[in-house]
């Protein structure tokens, strides 16, 4: 058994080339999450179909965990982005830190900080055309 969720395929795009939108705070739509070791350390992934601009498109939000377990379960910190952020947009605090449900953004649409990306993780340049968009910050529920 995997303890790892598998990557959803129908938000991968054809061209396997992430998203690159312009950068400013969009209205966003809760569409999936995965976890994995990502980027070589455990992180959950919450997937956004950005609703704004009456187009689809996909964008994502990576969080570090302490640890993923069994089935694509995870733990985070008390204090990690995952949690601050889950208790600024729905308004209440996990009962507990293995038990997050990441369920509770369904359904909601959420205000959300998106940047570009132009550097890799060496911080070297990137160039134009390798740029892609990443949230930054989950903000609150649009009312």
């Amino acid at each position: 058994m995997s303890n790892v969720l598998s990557w959803p395929e129908d938000l991968t795009s054809s061209s396997d080339q992430p998203a690159c939108i312009p950068p400013g705070t969009y209205e966003l739509e809760h569409m999936q999450y995965y976890t994995g070791i990502i980027h070589g350390g455990p992180k959950v992934a919450l997937w956004f179909r950005v609703v704004t601009m009456g187009e689809y498109f996909h964008t994502q939000r990576y969080y570090h965990v302490n640890s993923i377990g069994k089935n694509g379960t995870f733990k985070a910190g008390w204090h990690s982005d995952l949690v601050r952020e889950y208790v600024r947009v729905l308004g209440e605090r996990p009962n507990r830190r293995d038990r997050i449900p990441i369920t509770r953004y369904r359904g909601r649409y959420i205000l959300g900080r998106v940047y570009t990306v132009m550097k890799d993780r060496k911080q070297r340049e990137l160039l134009e055309p390798a740029y892609y968009s990443m949230i930054g910050k989950l903000l609150k529920i649009k009312q």
